[in-house]
């Protein structure tokens, strides 16, 4: 089993890599640095992969507060046939009216962003680690070894290893 590499991380974004599969976790909307950064990991992740990359996108909390130049990026990376080929699962874990204006804001990126590659918008963690496990179907990444390392993200606490 490779490992989780933790690629980049702030108090409000959290990148991490296991093979193919990019795992980032947002705890509060993005800066446009943030959204920058974010593009470059995975422009980078995918140059490194030409059997192509996928997606785990979480939504942990915040305020959906999302400035044009965001909006910008997100947009580009969406239409960017590059990035995660093999698809792009985000998954809102929030609730309440912040949860309805972030799959707003995600279902606008999606559409303005014509996606050449499968993306979807999940609530349930199990549905979209099943759903990515079906895109990533060559390689070692199960529906429970994403599930494992979402949790072990999820829990994680700053400065911690990445089970």
């Amino acid at each position: 089993m490779s490992r989780v590499e933790l690629a980049y991380e702030d108090a409000t974004l959290q990148i991490a890599i296991r093979g193919p599969l990019m795992f980032v976790r947002w705890h509060d909307a993005p800066s446009l640095a943030q959204a920058r950064e974010f593009s470059r990991l995975s422009h980078e992740l995918s140059h490194g992969r030409p059997g192509g990359t996928a997606l785990l996108n979480v939504i942990v909390r915040g305020t959906p507060r999302f400035t044009d130049g965001v909006r910008e990026e997100v947009v580009r990376m969406t239409a960017d046939a590059t990035l995660f080929r093999l698809g792009a699962a985000h998954l809102v874990l929030i609730g309440g009216l912040a949860s309805a204006a972030v799959r707003a804001f995600l279902s606008t990126m999606l559409l303005m962003g014509h996606p050449k590659n499968p993306a979807k918008v999940f609530a349930d963690a199990g549905a979209a680690a099943a759903w990515l496990a079906e895109r990533l179907g060559g390689t070692s990444l199960s529906r429970a070894e994403v599930l494992r390392i979402h949790d072990a993200l999820l829990a994680r606490k700053l400065g911690e290893e990445v089970g």
